[in-house]
């Protein structure tokens, strides 16, 4: 039998003792000086209505009305008219009874000014109408130069306008509101509705019926920067006008 040779003594393991490096010694942090910043420049604000070449976004639908602030609109040459009118589109839908017989069911609509209030600002031969003078963008714009203004008679009322009452289930009008009818010129339909409340402003009604007169006639005021830019806008907004 072959066995393996039995394996050589070797001396026990011996480990040299580490050298002593004293105690650890960590370095003093110095104070830093607190870093100054500088305060900011101060800027003015930026003042969107000087800027009289403003073009509508170029992201802006066919059918969109662009966006448009009142303050920018009325740039550095004001509106020729602005303020808060009650505004109707159309003429109201009648029953089957009211046409057939209108001698007897004759009764008129009524809607409270606060339900169909809106701020209107006109600048050359276009209306533009927001829902509120804070808006970004009108809703639609109205072509002043396409509709004769016809101011309604308070004694004969049109059949196609709407009492505006001073608010809900009020079936009275407010002594000073004044009803401005805007109809289609070629069959004479009711096309808009303009009521103004003239107890804070008499002078508005015969103001906003010069506009109307002065844009069919093309007797506009100065051709301004300001207002061959409502017009430009208007081209857009004009496609927003809601439907009857």
């Amino acid at each position: 039998m072959n066995l393996a040779p039995p394996a050589p003594k070797v001396e026990p393991a011996v480990a040299d003792p580490p050298d002593d490096a004293g105690p650890a010694v960590a370095a003093l942090v110095k104070q830093s000086t607190p870093p100054r910043v500088s305060a900011a420049k101060a800027v003015e604000p930026a003042d969107v209505a000087a800027n009289e070449n403003l073009k509508p976004p170029m992201n802006v639908g066919p059918n969109e009305p662009p966006s448009l602030s009142v303050p920018a609109l009325r740039g550095q040459t004001g509106a020729d008219l602005e303020g808060y009118v009650a505004v109707l589109r159309g003429a109201p839908q009648k029953n089957f009874l009211q046409i057939l017989l209108p001698c007897i069911y004759n009764e008129r609509d009524f809607v409270a000014y606060g339900e169909v209030k809106k701020f209107v600002l006109i600048k050359g031969s276009s209306c533009f109408v927001y829902g509120d003078e804070h808006d970004g963008s009108p809703l639609y714009a109205i072509p002043l130069n396409e509709f004769d203004a016809v101011q309604e008679d308070p004694n004969r009322l049109d059949p196609a306008s709407v009492t505006i009452s001073p608010r809900p289930g009020d079936h009275k009008p407010r002594k000073g509101f004044v009803t401005v009818l805007l109809k289609n010129r070629k069959d004479g339909s009711q096309a808009y509705q303009l009521t103004f409340d003239t107890n804070s402003d008499p002078g508005i009604v015969k103001r906003f019926l010069d506009i109307v007169e002065n844009a069919r006639s093309k007797k506009s005021g100065p051709v301004t920067a300001s207002v061959v830019q409502a017009e430009r806008i208007a081209t857009i907004a004009h496609a927003a006008q809601p439907e009857i």
